[in-house]
């Protein structure tokens, strides 16, 4: 396995831990979705900084530990690198337009009576977390894929 290889491993495992951590944590929480946004903001700040260092330490600990940390990217690792940016590229780009549209349908559902009623700003905030995070997971998968496939 390549240097690159296991970057890109690293970034898959840190991506579906903080998927895993939020989604879980959102699940066990008392109202969920609509649970205070006084919990989930600094909640939130907390994942994005242990998922930060967490795979910043886990690079270095890859770059010291790798004999082949000093060779330059070739033509294959930077044609995975561009198909991953690609995926995540329209990946982000679907899931902002449904979050979008799910903020401006779920606005029409609080001026519905009996409507299941979650703060437009609550639904965003988790949803545009969740667009980053999948993302992120789409371009380490992928790159992921084409490492352990090959290009063809």
């Amino acid at each position: 396995m390549s240097y690159q290889e296991r970057n890109n491993w690293i970034e898959l495992l840190v991506a579906l831990w903080a998927i895993g951590y939020y989604g879980v944590t959102l699940l066990s929480v008392e109202g969920g979705l609509g649970a205070d946004l006084s919990y989930f903001l600094p909640f939130l700040v907390k994942v994005i900084v242990v998922s930060i260092v967490l795979g910043i330490v886990l690079a270095i600990l890859n770059r010291v530990l790798s004999k082949d940390a000093n060779d330059a990217k070739d033509e294959m690792d930077k044609a995975i690198d561009m198909r991953g940016f690609r995926n995540a590229y329209w990946v982000m780009s679907g899931a902002l337009m449904v979050v979008i549209f799910a903020g401006l349908a779920n606005e029409r559902m609080l001026e519905v009576e009996g409507a299941p009623q979650i703060a437009t700003t609550n639904l965003l905030i988790h949803s545009i977390f969740m667009v980053a995070a999948l993302s992120g997971l789409v371009q380490s998968a992928t790159q992921v894929f084409y490492y352990r496939r090959g290009l063809l």
